[in-house]
C-alpha cells in the first residue's frame, strides 16, 4: 500500500543536482545549481582563484566579502558563474571547447577544486 505521508514531492524541475563546473576557452567558469546548493555558495559574492600548474588543478575560495584578488561570483537560476578571462590568460590555460569537470571540496582547506586533465568536452548543441 502506498503511504502518502512518506512521499516527497519533486519540486526541482529544471534544476541540476550534480556538482559540476565548466570552463570555457574564454575563461567563463560556470557552476551548476547543485554545486551552489551543496557547497553553500548562495551567500557568497566573491571568489579567489588558484592554480597548481604541476597537477593542473584549479581551486576556488568562495568569499562573502571582496578582497583585492577576488572575482565577482554571479548567481543565476541555473547556478553561478565567474568571468575569469584574466585567470586563464595569466596561467595560459588553453581549451579548445567548453569542458565540464567534477567539482570537489578539499575538507582540510575548504577550497573547491577541479582537475583540468579530468574534464569532458561539451558536445555541440544541434
Amino acid at each position: 500500500m502506498l503511504r502518502l505521508d512518506k512521499l516527497q514531492k519533486h519540486t526541482g524541475v529544471g534544476r541540476s543536482y550534480v556538482t559540476r563546473i565548466s570552463l570555457s576557452p574564454r575563461g567563463l567558469i560556470s557552476i551548476t545549481n547543485g554545486a551552489v546548493q551543496r557547497y553553500g555558495l548562495l551567500d557568497k559574492e566573491w571568489a579567489e582563484l588558484y592554480y597548481d600548474s604541476e597537477d593542473r588543478i584549479v581551486a576556488l575560495k568562495p568569499l562573502v566579502a571582496k578582497t583585492d584578488d577576488a572575482l565577482k561570483l554571479r548567481k543565476r537560476d541555473t547556478g553561478a558563474y565567474v568571468a575569469a578571462q584574466s585567470f586563464v590568460g595569466c596561467f595560459q590555460i588553453v581549451l579548445t571547447k567548453t569542458t565540464s569537470y567534477d567539482l570537489k571540496i578539499d575538507t582540510e582547506s575548504g577550497l573547491l577544486y577541479f582537475e583540468l586533465d579530468k574534464g569532458r568536452e561539451r558536445k555541440a548543441k544541434l
